[in-house]
């Protein structure tokens, strides 16, 4: 592995004739922001780009596939029959290799493009921010080179920028979240004076749900619990409750935001049975500023940011996967 500058990681990529952008598993609005926002690029730069991810992208990020300005959406794979091995391999926000879901595929990543502070580095080049608050940021800076070099036009980087601003939007909590920093707000500073139009992203961001993500998170929230005098808001959501509610695992993507806002809740866990997989659970934690989420997923080979992360846990049982978080919870926050 090579850290590289910026500068070599733009070189790099525009040499190839075509680029696979790999996302992380279950994807989110920073991961298909900044790479449909690279991808836009590059595609006007006359490369091939297909954006990869094993898991279908979920109905209300779907809009980020085509920002405005473009005609035809970026390609986005989610099937291995799809994936160009013999491509230019650039993984997007992804903080470790496992989560690409292309390890059937691909002997190395070429280049690693990340802003996560915990994980396992990857790539055969790397370049790794931890001081961004999104990867969206990064790519920001790579676009911005582009453009004053040349290889892009003023319309090609307003439409990417467009993607970019809501990765950079969605990580940040709409710039809610303590990892917004002066360099986030003079990004979108520059980006709203460059004719950017923010409403775009903000409206199916943060502004609607569809039925489904409501029902979802009704079927969650009526699982919560609050634990530690009131310090843990804990949801448990097994298979056999997603089918008598007819919700897919997709679909639960405002509850654990929503246990976190209740007062005096300082962190919030949300544990989801996998419908193909009885056997392995997805944990989502988000917290406030006196809880390292990212810690601690790391208990269990997981990770991500310091107020939001995640992790896969394996349990025979729903009781059983509840008891070992229950198990977690309790030693962190020291209570019975």
């Amino acid at each position: 592995m090579k850290n590289q500058t910026l500068q070599q990681i733009a070189g790099q990529l525009a040499t190839a004739d075509s680029v696979v952008l790999l996302t992380h598993t279950k994807p989110d609005g920073d991961c298909i922001g900044s790479a449909v926002g690279l991808g836009v690029a590059l595609r006007a730069m006359g490369k091939n780009v297909r954006v990869f991810c094993p898991d279908e992208l979920p109905s209300r990020l779907r809009f980020l596939l085509l920002p405005p300005g473009i005609d035809e959406p970026v390609e986005y794979i989610c099937t291995d029959a799809d994936f160009p091995c013999d491509w230019l391999s650039v993984s997007v926000d992804v903080a470790s290799r496992e989560r690409t879901g292309a390890a059937d595929h691909l002997d190395e990543v070429d280049i690693m493009l990340d802003h996560h502070a915990e994980g396992s580095p990857f790539g055969t080049f790397q370049y790794i921010d931890p001081t961004a608050a999104a990867t969206g940021e990064i790519i920001f800076d790579l676009i911005s080179f582009y453009m004053e070099q040349g290889a892009i036009t003023r319309d090609t980087y307003l439409t990417a920028c467009a993607a970019l601003y809501a990765a950079i939007a969605s990580d940040t909590g709409c710039f809610r979240y303590a990892n917004t920093t002066e360099r986030t707000l003079r990004i979108a500073a520059d980006m709203k004076a460059a004719g950017v139009d923010f409403g775009w992203a903000n409206k199916p961001l943060f502004e609607s749900r569809d039925a489904a993500d409501v029902i979802a998170s009704s079927v969650a929230l009526s699982t919560i619990e609050l634990l530690c005098g009131g310090r843990v808001a804990f949801m448990v959501v097994d298979a056999a409750l997603m089918r008598r509610h007819n919700v897919r695992e997709n679909d639960f993507g405002a509850a654990i935001g929503v246990a976190r806002d209740i007062a005096g809740v300082q962190m919030a866990v949300k544990i989801r049975q996998s419908e193909g997989d009885s056997t392995l659970w997805s944990v989502s934690v988000r917290s406030d500023e006196s809880v390292d989420s990212a810690a601690f997923c790391a208990a269990i080979g997981g990770g991500g940011h310091l107020r939001a992360a995640g992790a896969t846990l394996r349990a025979a049982t729903p009781q059983e996967a509840r008891e070992k978080m229950l198990a977690m919870i309790e030693r962190e926050f020291s209570c019975p």
